[in-house]
């Protein structure tokens, strides 16, 4: 993160789940909705402070499965993070 911090003015990072943010995350209300080549996304942020003090932006987007099939873990969606310090 400092290396990523330090070299560039705005990151975009690929975010794995963290089991830590796993109940944040599906507390989360007011998502919005988004179209992205046709298929439906949701999309909501929260603020992170998990590296020395510093807080980042974790934006994370959810899925609805196509499959009707339920994970184990993440229920009816399918969700994929970005960290970053952009915090438009």
């Amino acid at each position: 993160m400092e290396t990523a911090r330090k070299h560039s003015e705005h990151f975009y990072i690929r975010a794995n789940r963290c089991g830590s943010l796993y109940d944040s995350l599906l507390a989360l209300r007011g998502w919005k909705r988004e179209e992205i080549n046709g298929i439906e996304y949701e999309l909501n942020s929260i603020l992170t402070e998990k590296w020395e003090g510093k807080t980042y932006r974790l934006v994370i987007q959810r899925q609805r499965r196509v499959d009707g099939e339920q994970d184990l873990w993440e229920g009816e969606y399918t969700y994929r993070c970005i960290l970053t310090n952009d915090y438009t």
